[in-house]
């Protein structure tokens, strides 16, 4: 008797092709087991907390400046331009 595709002989029903099993996990070190968890030194925060302070007074005064020169520019400006120039600040 000829065996046809997707039918066995014996018992007449359609064979159903599995997926392989998905493999196993890799195994875990015991260097990631036996780390400890660590908090940050004290002098590490305090050098943080030192430069973000430092960064935020250098934003304070770069913003200051450009207000500054924005300032100087419309106090330069003639009449006219200063007229527009309010007009403009006010409608955005």
């Amino acid at each position: 008797m000829k065996q046809r595709e997707g039918k066995s002989v014996a018992d007449g029903k359609k064979s159903k092709k599995m997926a392989p099993a998905p493999p196993p996990p890799p195994p875990t070190s015991r260097f990631l087991l036996s780390r400890k968890v660590t908090t940050p030194s004290q002098t590490k925060q305090e050098i943080a907390k030192y430069w973000k302070q430092k960064r935020k007074t250098e934003e304070d005064h770069f913003l200051d400046a450009i207000k500054a020169a924005a300032r100087i520019r419309a106090r330069n400006l003639s009449v006219k331009f200063s007229y527009q120039f309010i007009t403009v600040l006010f409608y955005i």
